[in-house]
């Protein structure tokens, strides 16, 4: 039998996978917290959903947007003012 402890630690990935795997987390990150802060006055949507729907107006609250969400029958969209 091998004892486990002397085959030693695997290898790590390779830099340029780590890089892009960074990169993607950054991007994506930013894409979500930039959401309100990117806003335009109108009609966002249609969601699938009232919870996703809800979470977007809450967003545009949070940064000093008026949003109200509602069905117009084929989707759920968020309306934003000042």
């Amino acid at each position: 039998m091998t004892n486990p402890s002397a085959l030693g630690s695997p290898p790590p990935p390779p830099p340029c996978r780590d890089l892009r795997r960074r990169a993607w987390l950054v991007l994506a990150l930013t894409s979500l917290a930039a959401g309100a802060a990117d806003a335009r006055p109108g009609r966002y949507g249609p969601y699938a959903t009232a919870r996703r729907a809800q979470e977007v107006a809450d967003q545009f609250r949070r940064a000093g947007w008026r949003a109200v969400f509602f069905h117009d029958g084929d989707g759920w969209y968020v309306d934003v003012r000042r």
